[in-house]
């Protein structure tokens, strides 16, 4: 059906439903009504555009707050995660810092100090030979590795007052006999291959007064010092620094404090007198020395038939024999056939961790002197 609005022919039925509820009055009406249908029109339209308007401003504002949100979760999940990053990083670090610190210190840690008349699997040594007044008799740069520390041939008898006291063991019989110059029959009594050179690549010693010094290993890995060492060679203030490039011995670089040198006011010709105690005095040279005593008799080929071994700090000034140690050693002097010789010698010491074995480092004043006891 169709109905005219100011004189327009409109299909009411034709029209969209916005238009139809714009216009409803228009065409649901006639004569005074249909006069008054623009007014209704305009009053529908601004309701409805209202509500449109509403319901789009709620749509975009609900869209709004959901990306707004998503946005401000995904910040906040952002730096959340930045954070938590962080922390985990800085606590990872603080962790393996901490792992290899204490790695660092158990691999610097030195090794176990053996016996110390202990041959040890190797040994680079810096030595000065000097008089009781101190003076300087000779010097040497020594370097050996072997494959094997060698044996003490000794029982620990008595121990006291920084002294031990040792006497010859009783020699093993092996059955079946060891070979003949490649093996030995050792203190268990089982037959032990002799320890080889092995090599530990080029040493350099440096620090030293004249310079530094250079040992090479031959075929047979003997090593070679140059140049030849024959003056004064360090102080108590030298700071002497051994590297080694590597071989069968891994690369390793320690450094050890000089030492000053020995002054003493005892005969170099000692008596050992029983009935007291025996003193063994230094005039003390503030250095970080062990100052150690070896008293020992015996003859060339043979070990030691007893040794007495002390030792004493730098700052203690003197070392005290006890009395009965001195009783237990027994008769020593006279003329013989190389009489293993007594020492009294300030030592600075490194031991360095070898696959052989431990292997020292050391830097030494050594005094030579005899011995007479019960004679």
């Amino acid at each position: 059906m169709k109905r005219t609005v100011d004189g327009m022919g409109l299909d009411c039925g034709g029209l969209s439903l916005l238009a139809a509820l714009a216009l409803a009055a228009a065409c649901s009406g006639s004569g005074s009504d249909q006069a008054a249908a623009p007014d209704a029109a305009t009053d529908v339209a601004a309701d409805v555009a209202a509500d449109v308007a509403a319901d789009v401003a709620a749509d975009v504002a609900a869209d709004v707050a959901a990306d707004v949100a998503a946005d401000v979760a995904a910040d906040v999940a952002a730096d959340v995660a930045a954070d938590v990053a962080a922390d985990v990083a800085a606590d990872v670090a603080a962790d393996v810092a901490a792992d290899v610190a204490a790695d660092v210190a158990a691999d610097a840690s030195p090794p176990e100090k053996p016996d110390p008349l202990s041959d040890m699997a190797g040994a680079v040594s810096v030595l000065e030979h000097v008089d009781s007044d101190g003076k300087l008799t000779g010097s040497a740069v020594a370097v050996r590795f072997e494959s094997a520390a060698g044996e003490v041939p000794e029982t620990l008898v008595k121990e006291a007052g920084g002294c031990r006291y040792y006497k010859a063991a009783a020699m093993k019989e092996c059955d079946p006999p060891c070979k003949d110059w490649t093996e030995y029959c050792g203190m268990d009594a089982a037959c032990h291959p002799f320890p080889q050179r092995v090599d530990a690549g080029v040493v350099t010693v440096s620090g030293l007064k004249p310079g530094t010094f250079t040992a090479t290993p031959e075929d047979t890995f003997w090593y070679t010092v140059v140049p030849d060492a024959g003056g004064d060679l360090f102080d108590k203030d030298s700071l002497v620094t051994v590297s080694t490039t590597g071989g069968d011995v891994p690369a390793f670089e320690v450094t050890v404090p000089g030492v000053g040198t020995n002054v003493v006011d005892w005969p170099v010709n000692y008596t050992l007198a029983d009935g007291k105690d025996n003193e063994f005095a230094w005039e003390v040279q503030g250095d970080q020395a062990t100052v150690e005593l070896i008293i020992q008799t015996g003859w060339h080929g043979a070990p030691p038939t007893a040794i007495i071994w002390c030792a004493a700090p730098d700052a203690a000034g003197k070392i005290v024999v006890p009395q009965e140690m001195i009783e237990m050693f027994p008769p020593a002097g006279g003329i013989g056939l190389f009489q293993h010789p007594c020492w009294f010698q300030r030592v600075s010491r490194v031991l360095v961790d070898t696959p052989f074995g431990p292997a020292s480092v050391s830097v030494t004043s050594q005094l030579g002197f005899s011995i007479e006891h019960n004679m």
